[in-house]
């Protein structure tokens, strides 16, 4: 699935936030026998061992599982056919995405906390505790904004094993300095809170090749004196990797903030067959 960087997520954002909690509906079943391949079915049998019969899960098995069998925790999947329209308008290309039940329903984890059960036809699945992300927030401690995460939420976030990033953007940092220093304090509380294995980093979108997609980013730009018109991409980078050694993070919990407590979860949450997946495992083995 290719998501082109120009795509305009906000007004998709409102129908996402009024997904029905209650009762939804299962708008597409995909079943995947092999690697890269898709089915689509319009009936579907769910069984407590094989999980979706004909589905490629059982058989493949898992590297996360001690004894290499496959791994009940993410037996089915799901996606929210909102969120999945905004990042993809093309209906036929859905089956990319590798879920296997595709529904109008509200998949937030604080509708769906984990051990919640949801009935589809004559099955009840059981959301597992399988380790989520919450990206592009900081933290509401430091700064109050609906797009930023309280303790409870990062704490809740952490006991699954999942990852808060956090996020280079002015809106949800201290509006009279959202510097990089003061991003780093957002890492500093986070991990002082849950640990530095729990927090990643959203994205620097604050270089001028960001300023084709976004007008207002002029203001977010990270200037010095040498480069008063805004650093690139790569020295921006530099810049908040020289703060989080200057915090006194180690270089283990750096390379975790950077992108390795990403991959733990993309491990343990993605299908095997997912091409997100499959490309950073196979960069990582070489």
């Amino acid at each position: 699935m290719t998501v082109t960087s120009d795509r305009d997520f906000a007004p998709f954002m409102a129908g996402v936030r009024a997904a029905p909690r209650e009762a939804g509906r299962l708008e597409l079943i995909v079943r995947r026998p092999a690697v890269d391949e898709r089915e689509v079915l319009t009936e579907a049998v769910l069984d407590t061992t094989y999980g979706l019969i004909g589905d490629g899960w059982h058989d493949r098995g898992s590297s996360r599982t001690a004894d290499g069998r496959a791994n009940p925790e993410s037996q089915i999947t799901l996606i929210s056919t909102r969120v999945l329209r905004a990042i993809e308008p093309d209906e036929a290309r859905w089956p990319l995405a590798g879920d296997q039940l595709y529904v109008d329903f509200d998949l937030a984890q604080e509708a769906l906390p984990p051990g919640s059960r949801i009935a589809i036809g004559s099955a009840v699945l059981e959301v597992s505790e399988q380790p989520v992300l919450c990206t592009h927030s900081n933290a509401t401690a430091l700064v109050s904004h609906r797009r930023n995460v309280t303790d409870a939420q990062i704490k809740a976030v952490a006991q699954q094993g999942g990852v808060v990033g956090v996020h280079l953007w002015s809106p949800i940092q201290d509006r009279t300095k959202p510097t990089l220093d003061e991003l780093v304090g957002h890492v500093r509380y986070m991990a002082d809170l849950v640990g530095p294995q729990y927090v990643g980093f959203g994205i620097l979108n604050r270089d001028q090749s960001y300023l084709r997609w976004s007008a207002g980013a002029g203001r977010d730009l990270i200037r010095t004196t040498d480069e008063p018109d805004g650093v690139s991409y790569r020295r921006g980078l530099e810049m908040f990797i020289e703060r989080l050694d200057k915090a006194g993070f180690s270089q283990d919990d750096v390379r975790g903030i950077l992108g390795e407590n990403y991959l733990r979860v993309f491990r343990q949450n993605l299908p095997e067959d997912s091409p997100v997946y499959w490309d950073y495992r196979r960069g990582g083995e070489e």
